[in-house]
């Protein structure tokens, strides 16, 4: 990462070369709006040696992290980060600041400063919006500080800040990449109740929350609540709730929405083929999962090493030796690689 004095020599550069640059160009007056350009760039360098500062900070304090009590380093933390954000704005930072700030700290996967510097916003007492906690969601989404996220959905409702679809979007994916589907359904009733507009992107992302932990009978209640609202689905959709009944061994559930994609005219790709063919080779459905295997070749939908181990064991599982041995050629004449679960399916099938 850059340093501060890096990056303090690179905007200097910059704004020299803008300026030398403009007086060129224009000897007698700078143009107001190239005066703004140079100040917007000034604050962006600013912004990101903050950033880089505040992410020193942490990793210094990790280091110590085996030395200290948790109660004890994230009181550090809060310490060193407020103390860091105070020296660069000593009379607070201008709302599009405090917008640039907390949408780096999230692009850096950093929810713990995230969180911080959100909390130090407030004592600032800058008008915060949901565009500010939408960052900080976001952050939350690529850590395991789901519980943050929704933390902060409930500081919105009593901060009366309005909540909306990205915000809600945030805190689900938050509850989706940790694995808390239960969590992930229960926000999407509380957008019901909020009457905030869902979109595919809410749903397609509850649906993967249940895929996370095999419940397939949760992605199907979201998938129902979905066609209700007249959501367009997609085939992350159905690749996401196939897969949650592959998981399950549900095959008849998983044919069925594979049905449900062509009679909605959705295209299915690899993935979709993949998770089907799978779910009929763990159901023992060697015929069907041929029969899938035929049509993605016929729809020219292109074959990974996944789809030749699903059919072969397929065809392993319901003693159909020959079949598998002709997939296993299949595969080697198309070059594409095998690997030790392909060879374990095709010498379990002799």
């Amino acid at each position: 990462p850059l340093s501060h004095r890096m990056l303090t020599q690179t905007y200097a550069w910059l704004t020299g070369h803008a300026a030398s640059n403009t007086h060129h160009q224009r000897p007698s007056t700078l143009c107001r709006a190239e005066t703004q350009d140079v100040s917007a760039v000034k604050e962006d360098y600013r912004i990101q040696s903050v950033i880089q500062e505040l992410l020193l900070v942490d990793r210094r304090l990790e280091v110590r992290s085996q030395d200290i009590a948790e109660k004890r380093l994230q009181d550090s933390l809060k310490d060193a980060v407020f103390a860091t954000l105070n020296e660069a704005y000593p009379y607070g930072p201008t709302l599009w600041m405090s917008t640039r700030l907390l949408s780096g700290l999230a692009k850096k996967c950093s929810s713990a400063l995230t969180f911080l510097a959100l909390s130090w916003l407030q004592g600032m007492g800058i008008s915060l919006d949901g565009f500010h906690y939408s960052a900080a969601m976001k952050a939350c989404a690529k850590t395991t500080f789901w519980r943050h996220a929704l933390q902060l959905l409930r500081e919105m409702e009593e901060n009366n800040v309005a909540s909306d679809t990205i915000t809600f979007n945030a805190a689900i994916s938050a509850c989706q990449k940790n694995g808390k589907w239960i969590e992930a359904l229960e926000l999407l009733s509380v957008m019901e109740r909020s009457e905030v507009e869902s979109d595919t992107i809410t749903f397609n992302t509850a649906i993967s929350a249940c895929r996370e932990c095999s419940k397939w009978e949760g992605s199907l209640q979201v998938l129902r609540a979905m066609a209700q609202k007249k959501v367009q689905s997609d085939a992350i959709t159905f690749t996401a709730a196939i897969t949650a009944c592959e998981k399950r061994r549900e095959w008849m559930q998983a044919i069925q929405l594979f049905g449900m994609m062509a009679r909605e005219k959705v295209e299915c790709n690899t993935i979709t083929f993949n998770a089907t063919i799978s779910a009929c080779e763990k159901g023992r459905q060697w015929r069907t999962a041929l029969q899938l295997f035929g049509a993605m070749a016929q729809s020219k939908v292109e074959m990974h090493t996944t789809t030749f181990n699903a059919a072969i064991s397929a065809c392993e599982k319901g003693g159909e030796s020959d079949k598998a041995l002709q997939l296993f050629n299949m595969l080697r004449q198309r070059k594409v690689n095998s690997d030790r679960i392909t060879y374990n399916a095709a010498i379990s099938a002799c």
